[in-house]
Order: structure tokens, then sequence, then C-alpha cells
């Protein structure tokens, strides 16, 4: 005869009580709530360990604490403050939805490619090196917004 019963025993044999190393567990599953078998060494129960979310741990590192500064772009041609890495390769995303007026709410964008460019959003103003080459580099544009663009 078997059923299930529900009993609260963390990390312990919901039937004789062993715990620590005479519990063997599995593999962490994820599904609607995440569980983990375990089966007692001693009585050979086979049990399912169901996790519920009750807080949430972190560590803080005391050298992660220091503020990076960040960097504020600002186009010489038009004064946006709207930067566009633009890519060669193609894109995909889905259209989650359309409303009657054209705007369209797009879901995740996944791009394949190579960095062509970093350009204004607002009027494509190219982002370019000392030569007229366009930057493609990340390094290369933090150089150039910390020349070209006052960080007050």
């Amino acid at each position: 005869m078997n059923f299930n019963a529900e009993k609260t025993c963390s990390d312990q044999c919901p039937r004789c009580g062993a715990s620590g190393n005479d519990i063997g567990w599995g593999k962490f599953e994820f599904e609607e709530e995440p569980w983990q078998e375990g089966t007692c060494k001693k009585c050979g129960c086979v049990f399912h360990e169901v996790y519920k979310y009750s807080v949430t741990v972190y560590t803080e590192d005391a050298e992660a604490k220091e503020e990076i500064e960040t960097l504020k772009y600002k186009c010489p041609k038009c004064n946006g403050y709207r930067l566009e890495c633009c890519e060669d390769g193609p894109y995909a995303s889905e259209v989650l939805t359309i409303d009657r007026e054209g705007d369209f709410e797009w879901g995740e964008i996944s791009a394949v490619g190579m960095v062509v460019r970093f350009q204004c959003l607002e009027c494509g103003y190219v982002l370019k090196d000392s030569e007229g080459e366009s930057l493609t580099d990340n390094d290369d544009v933090v150089k150039w917004i910390e020349q070209n663009c006052s960080q007050k």
C-alpha cells in the first residue's frame, strides 16, 4: 500500500529521523517548486525535500561596495544622451504587442554579429577615432566619452 504524506522534517528522514551523512541527496530539481530527492541510508526511505521561498541570502563583498562611476554620453551634434551599439549580424526579437498607433512592444532582442559602430540614438552621429574610423571597442568608447563629454 502506497500513500503520500507531508511532514516538516528539514534535512532528515521522515520515517526514522536520520540526518547528515545518513542521507544521500540527489540533484536539485526546479519545477513549480524546487525539490531534491533524499534516500535514507539507514531505513531505505526515499523522499522529496520541497523548498519554498522564505528569504534572500546574499554576501556583500567589501571591495564591491566601491561605487563605480558611470560615464555620461552627450552627443556633440544634437546634445542627445542615448548611445546605440550597431552590429552587422542578424537580429531577432519577438513582437509582444502592437497597438493601433503602430507602437510595438518587443521581447528580448538577440544579436549575432560584430560591432560595426557606436552612434547617437537620436541623430545617428557616429563615434570615430583620430583616423576617422568608427569605434568598435568598448574601451575605445570609454576613452572617447572621457575626452569628449563633460562628466560634471
